[in-house]
């Protein structure tokens, strides 16, 4: 009988255990999704960190590779990286980095919108270089831009 009811009691408190976490399953589910899609083996000390603190002092990582955690959305007109997301809506809210790379699907929520534009949202971990649109030409050699992305409007990017 002693084993039985030390079975019980373990059986209590991972129950009750599990209760308490309840109320954070929405969280839990959504940072599961959070991998990182580009490895890359050129990473700066600078990596594991979240698109926060790199946007509050920008300047600090302009030209590094960098792996940022962050809401990433992808749509015909936007493929960003932000801290901050209306999650019921699968919008970023500013300010977003523009991201040119690759992001398998698999790895995001994605449905069709208006339209029939695909758009995709998830919470994951990118990897590449980080560019300030001010300083951009001048440490790539690149012809002069206004701003990243399709519609040249977001100030930062993260590319390969």
């Amino acid at each position: 009988m002693k084993v039985t009811w030390f079975a019980l009691g373990i059986m209590a408190l991972l129950s009750l255990g599990t209760l308490m976490f309840i109320p954070n399953l929405q969280n839990i589910r959504q940072h599961q999704t959070k991998k990182t899609v580009v490895n890359d083996a050129n990473v700066s000390a600078s990596s594991g960190l979240t698109v926060a603190q790199v946007l509050a002092t920008p300047s600090a990582y302009v030209g590094q590779r960098l792996c940022l955690t962050g809401y990433y959305e992808d749509s015909s007109i936007l493929s960003g990286l932000a801290a901050t997301a209306d999650v019921p809506t699968k919008t970023l809210l500013p300010p977003i980095i523009w991201t040119k790379l690759n992001v398998p699907r698999g790895t995001l929520d994605c449905s069709i919108g208006v339209g029939n534009d695909e758009r995709c949202f998830g919470y994951l971990t990118l990897c590449g270089r980080f560019d300030d649109v001010t300083t951009f030409s001048a440490n790539t050699n690149a012809a002069p831009v206004s701003g990243f992305g399709v519609e040249e409007k977001y100030q930062y990017q993260l590319s390969l």
